[in-house]
């Protein structure tokens, strides 16, 4: 006789992001152009990015540093915000209108990447920069997507919306946001079909655990009938998005 074994998928959960904007350093540009440089950054990620941007404090000259070593981590990881962008501006003339920036985006304590962008006016900097803020920013960051973190037990294979995900267990799967159909699959041939609503600019993590065998015999290896009719039995799980 051969049964079908229970699959549980545990709670996921979603939580708002935000991102933000710093100035790491600062030299040879007033202190208008230096907040025109901020506020254009944050213009551009809001444009770009499904994250919430908000409106980053404004850089004090002169200030003493207080920060030894990797002084960009160290800034990243004191602001009350998942997604960070800090900015080193420094003026190329007299008059700082032609400025150099560094561009580098952290996102919970880490560096995804680094632009640098040289030669430019001021008022060029909203153009120039929104092409490399783009490349920096993760595919579920952008503008109508989210993600689906995997967390998953070797050999378990996901679909979502009926593709198989590629990325590995731990990593993020960007998703256009909205309701999306994850089906999970071990590798005895059990399957556990969910729907899950991911929120613009969110990670809805997902869990899976391996069923406990409920009854003795084989495992069906390939697709059946049973299994079939299995995802419209048990479509209702244990998905909760907090």
């Amino acid at each position: 006789m051969r049964a079908l074994l229970f699959a549980l998928l545990l709670p996921t959960y979603a939580s708002a992001q935000t991102l933000t904007t710093a100035i790491l350093d600062a030299s040879g540009v007033s202190d208008a152009q230096l907040k025109r440089v901020q506020r254009t950054a944050e213009a551009n990620l809001t444009q770009l990015s499904a994250l919430t941007v908000s409106e980053g404090a404004a850089f004090k000259k002169g200030a003493p540093r207080a920060c030894e070593g990797n002084c960009a981590a160290q800034l990243a990881s004191s602001l009350n915000a998942a997604g960070v962008l800090l900015l080193d501006v420094r003026g190329m003339d007299k008059t700082g209108e032609k400025i150099s920036v560094e561009l580098q985006l952290w996102l919970d304590g880490e560096k995804l990447g680094l632009r640098r962008l040289d030669g430019l006016t001021i008022d060029g900097f909203e153009n120039a920069s929104r092409a490399p803020l783009d490349l920096l920013l993760p595919a579920w960051a952008k503008k109508g997507y989210g993600g689906l973190r995997l967390q998953l037990e070797p050999g378990t294979t996901v679909k979502v919306d009926g593709r198989v995900a590629k990325v590995k267990p731990g990593q993020i799967q960007a998703v256009p946001a909205g309701m999306h159909q994850v089906d999970v699959i071990f590798p005895e041939g059990h399957a556990v079909l969910q729907r899950l609503e991911v929120p613009p600019g969110s990670r809805v993590k997902v869990e899976a655990q391996s069923p406990q065998a409920a009854v003795s015999g084989p495992a069906p290896k390939r697709f059946t009938a049973l299994r079939g009719v299995s995802y419209g039995t048990f479509m209702a799980g244990a998905a909760v998005i907090a």
